[in-house]
């Protein structure tokens, strides 16, 4: 799928992250189960053209039913399952926890992620963390799917610390500057 996004081969996780690949890989799977249909439809349908469903255009099916609905909370599930998967392997390497197996964290069992020294000693610390706030406030239901992903993976305490900020703008930047601002102000 990335050989035709902009800068293919590289950000391969931003662009995760961001739900950039959401659209496309609602579109494929539809084109998929909905073959003989699209196909009566010939070029008229946008599903024909790559990346012309966009993420946006999800958040809008989501919000007002359709169809294809029950596939596209399936797509927005599995991104919300990378995004925070990606989040805890950052947290892994920031040294906010520590694990009983270094090399293969992301098949470990719920429970088996411990929070570093620093977070133990005080358990009001939050664990704040910046997102790009395009998908995360566009799709239904997104940042609950995200909060409960975190929450499966390192387990419901440690979960529980963790704040999620967005940007409006839905950039990156803007995510890192909202968890700065909010990091000093506390």
């Amino acid at each position: 799928m990335d050989e035709y996004t902009p800068n293919r081969g590289a950000y391969l996780n931003e662009k995760m992250i961001s739900g950039y690949y959401i659209g496309e890989m609602c579109r494929l799977l539809m084109i998929e189960v909905f073959r003989e249909r699209i196909t009566d439809l010939g070029e008229e349908s946008l599903l024909n053209e790559r990346w012309r469903f966009t993420s946006e255009m999800v958040s809008e099916v989501l919000r007002f039913g359709t169809d294809y609905e029950g596939l596209l909370e399936l797509v927005t599930q599995r991104s919300a399952d990378m995004a925070a998967t990606c989040l805890t392997a950052v947290f892994e390497k920031s040294g906010i926890f520590t694990t009983s197996k270094a090399d293969d964290w992301i098949l470990r069992e719920k429970g088996t992620f411990t929070l570093s020294e620093e977070y133990t000693k005080d358990p009001s610390k939050k664990i704040t963390v910046g997102v790009d706030g395009s998908v995360y406030i566009k799709i239904p239901g997104y940042e609950q799917r995200m909060k409960e992903t975190i929450s499966r993976i390192l387990d419901t305490e440690i979960g529980s610390r963790v704040d999620l900020v967005h940007s409006e703008d839905g950039s990156g930047k803007g995510a890192a500057l909202a968890v700065a601002a909010l990091v000093n102000d506390e």
